[in-house]
């Protein structure tokens, strides 16, 4: 069992155990996560925006050695917060309605885990996600479908990167790819 870890003060600095633990902000800005050994889920929502989660909401999402799961209840547009700030995530699940928006070259911070495989899921109708290719990067909608670490089916999309390297998306009830 983990622990349920509340952000409720400017700054606060929150870090997880051997648990599955659970991570949330009631209220100020600028919090930092860190996931530990176990399962982490990230439940993020805008603090100083209504409805948009905007840079200076989070100074860091850090996932740790489990499965770690950003879940997302309000907008996020990751290309507007500052470089590094989400890393080590194996999955981002989208509420009903919300929109993520990122690059392919966000890809690479976003999962430093030593992983090459980051779960997309949405909520329900309206989850969209807005992906810009970088450089000569390009997305190839495989046709195929894989199984996610929950055992929901995804559609799997490969980023092949200019650099010659794969990163593979696994994409389910999400509108936009």
């Amino acid at each position: 069992a983990g622990a349920a870890l509340t952000a409720e003060h400017v700054a606060t600095h929150l870090i997880g155990g051997a648990g599955d633990d659970g991570f949330r902000a009631v209220s100020g800005t600028g919090h930092t996560f860190e996931g530990g050994l176990g399962d982490a889920i990230f439940n993020i929502s805008a603090l100083s925006t209504p409805g948009q989660i905007v840079s200076g909401d989070y100074a860091g999402l850090h996932g740790g050695a489990g499965f770690d799961t950003l879940a997302v209840h309000d907008h996020l547009d990751l290309t507007a917060l500052s470089a590094g700030t989400v890393s080590g995530i194996d999955h981002i699940a989208l509420d009903e309605g919300k929109s993520l928006t990122l690059t392919s070259d966000l890809l690479d911070s976003i999962l430093d885990n030593g992983s090459d495989t980051l779960e997309i899921s949405g909520g329900g109708a309206g989850s969209t996600l807005s992906l810009s290719l970088s450089g000569g990067d390009v997305l190839i909608d495989t046709g195929a479908q894989a199984q996610g670490h929950d055992g929901t089916m995804y559609n799997v999309y490969n980023v092949e990167r200019d650099d010659s390297s794969t990163i593979q998306l696994l994409i389910h009830n999400v509108t936009g790819v």
